[in-house]
């Protein structure tokens, strides 16, 4: 990440706690106006990255870093976003600001089950660059599918045994209450 952030050519976001680089012809567009509202919410960088189709690269890390999977699980409500203040730092001042759409939850067992479903499906196409294994996807096929499977069993998407986790417990409530929802994936 911080070599690709480092890059001449990498346009940075300025959101505090989930900035994003980006480097080509849309790393502008992409980034702009990415300071202090959603990390991940609608207008976020992800958010772009799903309704453009854009690819995902994942050099020599796995799914665990892979953010659009947090963009996913804010398409459930209860969302798994918080909001609060944090500090940081602006030209060498220490500022607060109020972030809203911070994710705080874990994966569950998202990634246990979804793995073996992009690798049949051919969603995510794996190879090696040098020694580093590399994953690249399209963002908004990969969060379709996780939205599917979220609709079969919502569970799997649960961190902590009960009582353990405020997000898992208020999907497990939404869940036995039947007010569980699952958004559709945004086009465009």
């Amino acid at each position: 990440t911080e070599v690709f952030r480092k890059r001449k050519d990498a346009v940075r976001s300025r959101h505090p706690t989930h900035s994003v680089a980006a480097i080509g012809g849309k790393a502008v567009e992409i980034t702009k106006d990415h300071k202090v509202g959603p990390a991940l919410g609608p207008g976020s960088p992800i958010d772009k990255l799903v309704r453009w189709n854009g690819y995902i690269l994942l050099l020599g890390v796995g799914h665990e870093s892979n953010t659009t999977i947090h963009y996913a699980q804010q398409l459930m409500e209860p969302s798994n976003l918080e909001e609060g203040d944090v500090r940081i730092f602006d030209n060498g001042k220490v500022k607060v600001v109020h972030l809203t759409n911070w994710p705080t939850a874990g994966f569950g067992r998202l990634l246990e089950v979804m793995e073996p479903i992009w690798k049949k499906s051919g969603i995510v196409k794996e190879g090696k660059v040098g020694k580093a294994r590399v994953k690249i996807m399209r963002a908004r096929e990969l969060v379709k599918s996780i939205i599917k499977e979220l609709r079969k069993d919502p569970t799997i998407i649960l961190c902590h045994p009960e009582g353990e986790c405020k997000y898992c417990d208020r999907v497990r409530k939404a869940y036995a209450e039947g007010k569980l929802v699952i958004k559709d994936v945004p086009e465009k």
